[in-house]
């Protein structure tokens, strides 16, 4: 629905979790910007108190730093993400790995874990979850930045339906959630960046929609191997290489997490896992035209 009459245009951003955010909403005239960023604020310091890799204190640094056998009680957002990141680690065969830290540390990513993190295939298979409670079952290093910042963009959401702004289009790091509509009656816009020069504009009406993209092409690093990306491969690409891949999702966490697992599986599995699992996906690649899953296809007629 459009915004009520007498509601007005804001515009907010600044920076967290390592990269940009930003708020554009129109928000009735008892909603202060002053109410809206504070808001805001508090929901990017829970997220980084929770599973920031950069600070020691936080919950997921902790978790990471127990020996074997030590537990350590979860608050309700750890709970509510790491549910997710197994549950879409299981359905990607492990191409979305929620402890690869070491792997990324190793890779320069993220920084230095503790001494004794190691990592293998399927590790979170052997972190055991008791009520509020996950077990350390030595030598795991939790990484949940490929769902985190995605689960940050569904409470900026929620913050701003809790103080009363229904109509609004917010983001981090070019993770979206949109909701409501603007004084016309139109959708929030967003258009999906091209991967090759003279591909056409993706443009997606963002009203109750959650966008999240992952790819290689921006963030890498020269090694003496040759370049790497942060998302690590599931395994080596055999043809079709991907540039990226967008998905659209009810919420933003399940977007941010699939958008990995899919780039993380290459252009030759990730097609076939978005079809079976019913996945809004939009493929990029840098040698060819970008695909779309069946469902994004019937989602746009």
């Amino acid at each position: 629905m459009p915004p009520s009459s007498g509601a007005r245009r804001l515009a907010l951003a600044g920076e967290t979790m390592g990269t940009s955010w930003s708020l554009v909403a129109w928000a009735p005239g008892d909603v202060s910007e002053a109410q809206i960023g504070h808001a805001l604020h508090g929901v990017f310091a829970r997220a980084i108190a929770e599973t920031s890799l950069w600070e020691p204190d936080s919950w997921i640094c902790r978790f990471n730093a127990l020996a074997a056998g030590e537990a350590l009680a979860a608050p309700s957002g750890v709970q509510r993400i790491w549910r997710t990141a197994v549950r879409i680690a299981e359905a990607s065969n492990g191409a979305f790995d929620p402890c690869l830290g070491a792997v990324s540390s190793r890779r320069g990513f993220i920084p230095a874990g503790p001494a004794q993190a190691e990592s293998r295939p399927g590790r979170w298979r052997e972190v055991l979850e008791i009520g509020e409670t996950l077990i350390q079952p030595g030598g795991v290093m939790m990484d949940l930045n490929a769902i985190a910042k995605g689960d940050a963009v569904d409470r900026m959401a929620a913050a701003m339906n809790e103080v009363g702004v229904a109509s609004f289009l917010v983001e981090i790091g070019g993770e979206f959630v949109g909701w409501g509509a603007t004084p016309e009656g139109l959708p929030w816009w967003v258009d999906i960046e091209p991967v090759r020069a003279n591909d056409p504009l993706w443009r997606a009406a963002m009203s109750g929609w959650a966008l999240a993209t992952s790819g290689g092409y921006r963030r890498m690093r020269d090694t003496a191997e040759g370049r790497i990306s942060h998302i690590v491969p599931a395994r080596e690409e055999t043809h079709a290489p991907l540039a990226s891949v967008s998905v659209f999702s009810a919420t933003c966490m399940e977007a941010d997490a699939w958008a990995t697992a899919l780039y993380a599986l290459g252009g030759e599995h990730a097609p076939r896992v978005a079809e079976k699992e019913g996945l809004l996906a939009l493929f990029q690649f840098g040698d060819r035209p970008a695909v779309c899953s069946s469902g994004l296809a019937a989602a746009m007629e």
